[in-house]
Formats: C-alpha cells, sequence, structure tokens
C-alpha cells in the first residue's frame, strides 16, 4: 500500500506517485463512512 498526499491508502500512481507519505494512512473513500488508520 502506499499513502497518498491526502492520506489515503492506495496502490496506483496517484497513491504511489508525487506526495506519498510513509506511516499511516486512510483507507480508500469507499470504506470513508468507517474511516481508521491502518499502516501502509
Amino acid at each position: 500500500m502506499c499513502c497518498s498526499q491526502w492520506g489515503y491508502c492506495g496502490t496506483t500512481a496517484e497513491y504511489c506517485g508525487a506526495g506519498c507519505q510513509q506511516g499511516k494512512c486512510w483507507l480508500s473513500r469507499s470504506e470513508s463512512n468507517r474511516q481508521r488508520p491502518i499502516l501502509s
């Protein structure tokens, strides 16, 4: 998993490209009703 610059987890270029972060991030918007931090 990569963490986007907005703190969401994903595996696509928008998450893994410029501005990506390390460490805790939030699940994708499809899980936004149950947001919880996870380790990437």
